[in-house]
């Protein structure tokens, strides 16, 4: 985590000089006391019942059916943390096989949950994998190629077809090895895609029912699905407030008879057990 931090401060000075990295680093400083703040809070509200940020889940990825467009992991104040957010995000739905981004006007102006199945990125994963369909012919190559490769991991078209190359491998991998944990693959060293650490596992929130919802690294989650992989690991950023009260409430009073039916729900047993 230290040393790509390092790497994202050394990015910013040669592309943009000594004042937006300072710039960078007073906010920065103003984020971390937000996030300070934050978790005082939290300990003080929820205490014994509030999760482990480093809390790895196991489920299965076909419980995921939405993804949070646009996402919590860019405006939360520190990715190491879990935050508890109220709200509508959880509810509040895309139009059913209205596909995401090619048929939006751009980012929806409030969060909203489309279905993994509406993603490009699923469609063309879809389309490659299990009907043969070239990266070329997919829609998520020819949005690429439309926005000018807008993406901070490419900025040409070589640079595509070598990043679908590994998602390509890692594929593969998954088939032909399982679907392995970031410190497992930290742990080879020969992952298709950058490896990291705990924080960069499927991010997932759960909503008031308890609901899992896809925050970020769809590729990972996307490919799962398709592969038909029984159970993957996952890490939660957001917990709806609704979904944490529960929590609460049955760290403390122990789970009632109407509530039986979430017995063997993956985020409780840390609070039944």
């Amino acid at each position: 985590m230290l040393t790509h931090k390092i790497k994202e401060a050394y990015d910013i000075f040669s592309k943009e000089g000594v004042r937006k990295l300072f710039m960078e680093m007073a906010r920065l400083v103003k984020e971390n006391m937000r996030y300070f703040y934050m978790v005082k809070i939290y300990d003080w509200k929820y205490g014994s019942s509030a999760a482990r940020p480093d809390k790895i889940l196991w489920i299965n990825p076909h419980k995921i059916n939405y993804k949070l467009v646009p996402f919590f992991n860019n405006s939360v104040p520190n990715k190491d943390q879990t935050y508890y957010f109220g709200g509508d995000w959880d509810i509040n739905k895309g139009k059913p096989d209205q596909i995401y981004p090619e048929e939006y006007n751009g980012i929806p102006s409030e969060r909203t949950l489309i279905q993994i199945k509406d993603l490009d990125w699923y469609r063309s994963f879809n389309s490659h994998f299990n009907n043969g369909k070239p990266w070329e012919e997919t829609r998520v190559y020819r949005r690429r190629v439309k926005e000018g490769y807008n993406t901070s991991r490419y900025d040409s078209e070589e640079g595509l077809k070598q990043r679908l190359s590994k998602i390509d491998q890692l594929y593969e991998n998954i088939v032909s090895e399982g679907y392995k944990t970031q410190a497992e693959l930290i742990q080879e060293k020969n992952s298709p895609l950058e490896a990291r650490d705990w924080t960069h596992e499927v991010q997932v929130n759960i909503g008031r029912a308890g609901e899992f919802i896809l925050d970020d690294n769809r590729n990972r989650l996307i490919l799962a699905q398709i592969a038909d992989v029984s159970k993957i690991p996952v890490r939660v950023l957001v917990r709806h407030k609704q979904w944490q009260q529960i929590r609460d409430n049955i760290y403390k009073r122990g789970l009632s008879e109407e509530q039986e039916q979430l017995r063997d729900h993956p985020d409780l047993q840390d609070v039944l057990n």
